[in-house]
């Protein structure tokens, strides 16, 4: 019974981490799915080479920094994902599952709707895929450790696993409106430094947003409520540079808006990684 429990969780419990996992991989497939319809899935890479070609060929490319970081954009926030599953729920084999949904559903999405050559489909799947899937499960093992050293070192309240998403039902309007103040502060600082960097900087504001979403996650706790707060910084800005160009494909287009999400949701877990740390450094020192 003890290893059964350790694999799959509190029984109470596991309908709700498996639809939660259900529901981001959906998501995701969807989202990635408008990118790769896109006129942006043209230019990406078709050659699987090697492991890093494997990630940069279902990572949506960055017009700043191009596949520089696209490791750590594809898999900080399904390391989020996992770790919190392990956290909450005590589940390997639900925090092996969380591992590789993002990388999968961006490489099945590419696989289902790019409108490259089938042949290139192809290599997506019999390549790429399983790439994905082992590093996946390579990162749903770290999530297990770090998950169980959260889990001992401070257990688990009777906080609800949506309320480790979205923070408090009480507090949750609160952190949105704070965050849609955010995404309209935004606007005006693009204009301020418009002059100095007159190009369009999603990573650079994806960068800006961390600390954002430290601020978020420590005072709301809701990892979705730090993406968010990140993402509002990148949306302010983007929408600042449609009004600068005169275009709305900054903002409304699978190939700019899709892969800005992805970047804030990467920065805004290592937002919500460091507020963690802190806290808990803070706890430490303060004993």
């Amino acid at each position: 019974m003890d290893v059964r429990r350790a694999l799959l969780g509190n029984p109470d419990e596991r309908h709700r981490i498996a639809g939660t996992i259900g529901i981001v991989f959906v998501f995701s497939f969807l989202l990635y799915a408008a990118y790769w319809r896109s006129n942006a899935a043209y230019g990406a890479s078709t050659e699987v080479t090697s492991q890093f070609s494997a990630i940069r060929a279902v990572t949506p490319e960055l017009s700043d920094s191009g596949h520089s970081n696209a490791a750590a954009i594809l898999y900080l926030p399904t390391a989020a994902l996992a770790i919190l599953v392990q956290y909450h729920g005590g589940a390997v084999l639900y925090t092996l599952a969380a591992g590789p949904v993002l990388p999968v559903a961006s490489a099945l999405a590419r696989a289902a709707f790019s409108p490259l050559p089938d042949v290139l489909e192809i290599d997506v799947l019999s390549v790429t895929l399983p790439t994905h899937i082992r590093l996946g499960l390579a990162v749903g093992a770290l999530a297990v450790v770090v998950g169980s050293v959260f889990r001992y070192w401070r257990p688990p309240t009777g906080r609800l696993l949506s309320e480790r998403f979205f923070g408090s039902s009480e507090d949750r309007y609160r952190a949105l409106a704070a965050i849609v103040v955010i995404a309209v502060l935004s606007v005006p600082f693009t204009f301020w430094l418009y002059a100095t960097y007159p190009t369009y900087q999603p990573f650079s504001y994806a960068v800006f947003g961390a600390p954002i979403a430290a601020l978020v996650y420590s005072h709301w706790r809701g990892i979705v409520l730090a993406w968010l707060g990140n993402a509002a910084v990148v949306l302010g800005h983007s929408t600042a540079i449609a009004f600068i160009a005169g275009s709305p494909d900054y903002v409304v287009d699978p190939g700019f808006f899709v892969p800005a999400l992805v970047i804030a949701t990467a920065t805004g877990s290592l937002g919500a990684g460091a507020a963690v740390v802190f806290r808990e450094l803070y706890a430490v020192v303060s004993r």
